[in-house]
């Protein structure tokens, strides 16, 4: 994960509130330094989300158009392992990964909005999510990205 590999530094903000089912809310925010390569036919970044409750977790949000919409995948890894698709309207298979073994997870889109261009961007995620045909938690997720030496 370099320059090299045709990545920009950027800096990104993000915050999210997932509600849990039956036990309340988490809401959380942050800033971290992260990495931004443009393609073709899609943005990645990849950033590391500053240690939380003795946590350390890389992100890697990548996102292109679909149709008349945006589409986003979105992978962590370190202490908490996750994947999942993100599409608008549709049902798309995912994992979490427990000490006990990987759990697949059923992840609803309501909604990816995306706009921005170059190294500055604004992303907006809302997703469900499901295990053995309940609901596990309701999320949205905002995201902005600068350039490394930009103003947010």
């Amino acid at each position: 994960m370099n320059e090299s590999e045709g990545f920009r530094e950027v800096r990104v903000w993000w915050s999210s509130a997932v509600a849990h089912a039956g036990s309340g809310e988490d809401r959380i925010s942050g800033k971290a330094r992260g990495l931004l390569r443009p393609g073709t036919g899609s943005v990645l970044l990849r950033y590391c989300e500053p240690e939380a409750a003795g946590t350390r977790v890389e992100t890697e949000l990548e996102w292109g158009r679909c149709g008349a919409g945006w589409w986003c995948r979105l992978t962590r890894r370190g202490d908490v392992r996750t994947a999942f698709r993100l599409v608008p309207g549709h049902r798309e298979a995912g994992w979490y990964e427990t000490p006990y073994g990987r759990l697949p997870l059923e992840v609803w889109t309501r909604a990816v909005e995306v706009s921005g261009a170059e190294e500055r961007w604004r992303i907006r995620l809302q997703y469900d999510i499901r295990w053995a045909g309940g609901p596990v938690s309701r999320a949205s997720v905002n995201l902005a990205v600068f350039g490394a030496e930009g103003r947010g």
